[in-house]
């Protein structure tokens, strides 16, 4: 009976570990090598394509920081999506610095990333999503808003909405953009990018804890995609800004995201 259970064990082990693969990628965009986590369904095959799910973290994190918070191979057999989940190079902010010329991460993104995405997987190109949490949530929708051909739809989860909030003047965003609330910061700022998707029928989900700092920039948000009647649904629930608050929202988003496929 030890026996049976102990090959039991091995065969989901190992299913697991072959379902999960790491992949680095080199770039002149970027001051170092970007690690990206991949997740499989248990169904992934080279004979169909599979929805992609792009997970972008936050400030400080790592590509890990995703699957630190829930279990994306469990979401991957669930819904049968690749979740692909790159480093954001602990503070990259995801965009491409006017001021730091090896700090292009939207760049390394669309020219290097995803390519190579789209050629290490069967990714169905028609359904792609990308989201993220805080400076991931930011630069998901920023993504978004540059390329809305490129995805189904996005969400953000107490995303960075609004550059000029004062809680960002301490963190790393001078180096990048200048001085606090410069032009840079507002052009940059997801409050102004995403008149973009204005007269579209792009869609994309964003939520935010009603006891998190950026609560009111995500209300904000909310407010501007009514008055410029773009299709985005923001859900205020109860939370904070920590990995209890995202564990709970993830779901959301992959259930909107799964309503959209055809």
């Amino acid at each position: 009976m030890k026996k049976f259970c102990l090959i039991i064990f091995l065969f989901f082990v190992l299913k697991n570990i072959f379902a999960q693969k790491e992949i680095v990628l080199q770039s002149h965009f970027i001051a170092k090598p970007d690690t990206i986590w991949c997740f499989l369904p248990q169904n992934y095959n080279e004979t169909q394509t599979f929805p992609a799910v792009i997970l972008l973290h936050g400030l400080t994190g790592n590509y890990k920081q995703w699957a630190n918070i829930c279990n994306l191979q469990n979401f991957a057999d669930k819904y049968g999506f690749i979740f692909l989940c790159p480093d954001g190079l602990f503070d990259s902010w995801y965009i491409d610095s006017p001021l730091k010329k090896n700090s292009q991460y939207t760049s390394f993104f669309f020219t290097d990333f995803l390519p190579e995405m789209k050629k290490s997987f069967r990714i169905d190109t028609t359904n792609i999503f990308i989201s993220g949490l805080s400076m991931g949530g930011h630069g998901a929708l920023l993504f978004y808003c540059l390329h809305p051909e490129m995805f189904k739809a996005a969400g953000s989860t107490s995303g960075a909405v609004n550059l000029c909030n004062l809680y960002f003047k301490k963190t790393n965003i001078p180096d990048l953009l200048g001085d606090f609330c410069n032009e840079n910061w507002k052009n940059f700022s997801i409050l102004n990018q995403i008149e973009k998707l204005k007269n579209t029928e792009k869609t994309f989900i964003f939520d935010c804890g009603s006891e998190d700092i950026l609560h009111d920039d995500n209300y904000k948000l909310n407010e501007v995609c009514h008055k410029l009647k773009i299709k985005g649904k923001f859900i205020s629930r109860k939370g904070n800004h920590n990995a209890k608050y995202w564990k709970n929202s993830l779901p959301a988003h992959l259930e909107f995201f799964n309503s959209l496929i055809k």
